[in-house]
């Protein structure tokens, strides 16, 4: 038999109602409404700001260009970053480090997928969070918070062509 504890209440922000619809979607046959089980805990999801945690859906596209506005929506208690377009991102050429931006932003950083994995880990997150009094980040190695959470990789063609310039450049100036 199943023992539930106790009702938590997850709130979504962002375009999220295609992930709400996935996560409701089994049990919106037997009337329950809005809400999922996980890890024998029952979710119900409600208004953001009512919500005892918070999943902020973001596309990785826009972290570089309105990272003040993933910090506003993120500054709550418990609170769970799920980023969309990550392929995108990384064809862009934007590489998004998980563990700096978690410690930056202070909350779980999960990426979505297109397998049911980036949603596993998404409930995983958000189980951890709604169980847990306050999530605080930790590191081995204190010095990663200090690098920058977003860089973007160089292609070989540009980073030989740059190698080449700064030749020149001592040559020239040699002369």
């Amino acid at each position: 038999m199943l023992k539930i504890k106790s009702i938590s209440t997850v709130g979504f922000v962002g375009e999220s109602e295609n992930l709400v619809h996935e996560l409701t979607c089994p049990l919106s046959r037997k009337r329950t409404g809005d809400r999922f089980y996980y890890k024998s805990s029952l979710y119900r999801v409600e208004a953001p700001d009512d919500a005892n945690v918070r999943v902020v859906v973001f596309s990785a596209v826009d972290v570089f260009c309105c990272f003040e506005t993933l910090v506003d929506l993120v500054d709550f208690q418990k609170c769970v970053l799920y980023l969309t377009d990550v392929k995108k991102a990384r064809r862009m050429g934007i590489k998004i480090d998980k563990t700096r931006l978690s410690y930056a932003l202070e909350c779980p950083v999960v990426f979505a997928t297109k397998s049911a994995r980036g949603l596993n880990r998404l409930l995983d997150a958000v189980h951890m969070v709604s169980q847990t009094p306050n999530f605080i980040t930790t590191f081995e190695n204190p010095s990663v918070a200090k690098k920058s959470v977003i860089s973007f990789k160089q292609s070989r063609l540009s980073f030989l062509a740059r190698k080449i310039c700064d030749l020149f450049l001592i040559i020239k100036t040699s002369c």
